[in-house]
């Protein structure tokens, strides 16, 4: 969020006054009683609607003789333009800017619930500014007086550190996990390499026997027709003979063809269910690197938020002036570069964490496709076996055909 103006009506010694906000740090000075508590107090009271010194009454904020007083703010949240006014009878309003033109839409107006509107629109709070945004004068003191370990304790959980060390711990956990996986799912895909072409002699020589057997019967037959001179039969044998044996070769060949890389059958469906059995134990890996997605943006807006804090410190620091841009405090140079030091620690953390987590993440995608891989071959090999099965019938409908033409 960035405040570009300040709209005052009829608020503290104001009564009609619009203040232009520059896009760095803005300095407010001037004498005793000329309005300048006045203008920190507008910006507070209209983002949050109560004071920023708890003891002052609503009322009392209005400009003396005035029913009510009104403070607005116009400032931009990422690429959107906003005003929002609140008086100090309670009255809301939040507009926004239609994009490429010069008129605001109203977005809500009223009492009720105007500050949940608010907080669920831009996720802040009365408690979150007047913790970590507004410092009344002397607080910023008070923090720099606390123990070393205080400090911390208060800058981590307005930083977000604490959720940040949560993450990582998180991602420790799913990287572990993750290697886990990643070495069992290689163990398979070892135990399921073929790296050598398996011998089918034991399968050649069982269909050269039945070949064999097929023959003799055949040679059997034909000596008997060709002792009773029935020449017709034995043509009509010997045309059988070689269809039988033309079309029992082909399948042979085919058969050869489809095993090739696995001894038979058994071992074929043996292959197919390890690929199974290691495709279902890898089944949360898609989640996994999902997660870690997720992670990695996290941490690229965690890395954003320091940097952003870290560049506002070194301008405090090269600024110079000793003194508190919000309530002129003098403030010592050696403490604001410990907290720098401090966030800047945090953000080399958080980049070497992202960078781990980026490795685990790139492995995931490797394996996810090598799994995919094995899901590919999968079908192929089931492919296989719808094949072999065919091939395996058509051979027992033949074998079974000729020894009935034989039996005529």
């Amino acid at each position: 969020m960035r405040l570009e103006r300040i709209i005052l009506k009829s608020f503290g010694c104001f009564d009609r006054r619009d203040f232009d906000l520059s896009d760095g740090v803005n300095l407010i000075f001037g004498p005793n009683f000329s309005g300048k508590s006045t203008l920190v107090n507008a910006i507070f009271f209209a983002l949050t609607g109560k004071p920023i010194v708890p003891k002052i009454g609503l009322p009392a904020m209005a400009q003396s003789g005035a029913s009510s007083g009104t403070a607005g703010l116009n400032f931009r949240n990422g690429e959107q333009s906003y005003q929002l006014f609140r008086s100090t009878q309670g009255e809301v309003q939040l507009r926004q800017k239609e994009e490429n033109d010069e008129k605001w839409r109203i977005l809500f107006t009223g009492k009720r619930s105007a500050d949940e509107d608010l907080r669920k629109q831009f996720h802040f709070s009365y408690h979150h500014l007047a913790a970590a945004t507004f410092l009344r004068e002397g607080e910023i003191f008070e923090f720099l007086a606390r123990q070393p370990a205080d400090r911390r304790d208060v800058l981590n959980a307005l930083l977000g550190i604490d959720r940040l060390m949560e993450v990582r711990q998180r991602f420790i956990e799913g990287r572990r996990v993750a290697k886990r996986e990643e070495k069992r799912i290689q163990d398979h895909q070892r135990s399921m390499r073929v790296t050598t072409v398996k011998n089918h002699r034991e399968e050649i020589e069982r269909v050269e026997a039945e070949l064999k057997n097929l023959e003799g019967e055949y040679e059997l037959l034909v000596g008997k027709a060709s002792e009773g001179s029935d020449t017709v039969l034995v043509a009509e044998l010997t045309q059988a003979h070689e269809r039988f044996q033309k079309e029992i070769d082909g399948l042979i060949q085919e058969r050869a063809s489809v095993l090739s890389g696995f001894t038979d059958l058994d071992h074929l469906r043996t292959s197919i269910k390890e690929i199974e059995v290691a495709t279902a134990s890898a089944g949360g890996l898609e989640k996994q690197r999902d997660e870690l997605i997720r992670g990695v943006g996290s941490l690229n807006s965690q890395i954003q938020t320091l940097t952003a804090e870290c560049e506002t410190l070194c301008q405090l620091i090269d600024s110079d002036h000793g003194h508190c841009p919000t309530c002129h405090q003098p403030v010592q140079q050696k403490i604001i570069a410990g907290i720098l030091e401090e966030k800047e620690s945090a953000r080399a953390a958080s980049q070497k964490e992202l960078e781990a987590q980026q490795k685990t993440l790139d492995e995931h995608t490797a394996n996810i496709n090598a799994l995919r891989g094995l899901r590919q071959r999968h079908q192929l090999m089931q492919g296989k076996v719808e094949q072999l099965g065919r091939i395996e019938k058509q051979l027992a409908n033949l074998q079974r055909e000729f020894r009935q033409h034989l039996g005529k």
